[in-house]
């Protein structure tokens, strides 16, 4: 498909998944079509551009785990065989050729180029980037290489190691955020109580063989059945107000700004009253929130 034709198919998806989610908000559906719209965008653009068979594409970090926000990057893994077979110049000017066309068609791509031992080098000195690689998810290219590359992960994954760096992790983004939950502009993502909160017992969990869900970690006696379900409705409580921000701002924005406070309480239907205004209900609302994650 030419790149005006795949830019269009792109922006008219997102068009769609956006009027849809207005008339009918479903958080998760809206997450899940928005990767798929995007697992389509760049299958096409990787067989457009020849890509050398002994690669492989891999979506990594919340992509990986099929779950893209409105306005966030596209986080991609290329896979090199052993040796240097897959790195030569042909492939490298194939790997620009792609990057170049994902720009070009509207995706802002976080991306890495790397063997499977490289990988396991790098995630064993950086638990942003064990992280990152812990949600693969296969896209195009060398099934053999990404099985080898999923191989290499598990038994490189160290769950104690990993546990440890995620603590320490989250105890230094809520020093940097100086409890921001409940500061007047909180960022939705990063804040104690927001979404990467939950996003860190998920993966501690999942490092750890634990479960994937909320669901699954109840089953697995780590909390009740009640509490998994209080949790997933914050999660998607917290999850809207983050696609709303995207949507409202028309780019990435995880913070809940003043400039949006109003607008956003609007869409969700509030209105003044004769002691709260409609954006402190809606703080309120996500203040609970917040309190109910921590």
């Amino acid at each position: 498909m030419p790149e005006a034709s795949l830019r269009a198919a792109l922006k008219a998806g997102r068009d769609a998944l956006r009027e849809a989610f207005l008339a009918r908000p479903d958080t998760p559906k809206l997450l899940r079509e928005h990767a798929r719209l995007v697992d389509r965008t760049v299958r096409e653009a990787w067989r457009a551009c020849a890509m050398p068979a002994r690669t492989a594409l891999v979506a990594v970090g919340g992509y990986g785990r099929g779950q893209l926000f409105p306005h966030s990057d596209v986080d991609l893994l290329i896979l090199l065989p052993p040796g240097d077979d897959g790195a030569g110049a042909s492939a490298t000017r194939a790997i620009e050729r792609f990057l170049t066309t994902l720009w070009d068609v509207g995706l802002e791509a976080s991306h890495a180029v790397r063997t499977v031992a490289e990988c396991v080098t790098e995630m064993a000195a950086d638990a942003t980037i064990r992280t990152s690689l812990l949600e693969h998810r296969m896209l195009a290219g060398d099934r053999a290489l990404f099985r080898a590359f999923g191989r290499a992960f598990a038994e490189s994954m160290d769950p104690c190691a990993f546990y440890e760096a995620k603590a320490l992790e989250q105890q230094q983004r809520h020093l940097k955020h100086h409890d921001a939950a409940y500061n007047l502009e909180p960022n939705v993502k990063e804040s104690p109580g927001g979404l990467r909160d939950l996003q860190t017992v998920i993966w501690i969990a999942r490092a750890a063989g634990l479960g994937r869900t909320w669901r699954e970690l109840a089953r697995a006696g780590l909390m009740t059945m009640s509490e998994a379900r209080s949790v997933s409705r914050q999660e998607r409580l917290i999850g809207a107000l983050r696609v709303r921000l995207h949507y409202l701002a028309g780019r990435r924005e995880d913070r809940l700004v003043f400039d949006q406070q109003a607008a956003l309480a609007r869409q969700l239907g509030l209105g003044d009253t004769a002691t709260r205004r409609a954006s402190e209900q809606l703080m309120q609302r996500y203040y609970r929130a917040a309190k109910t994650v921590r």
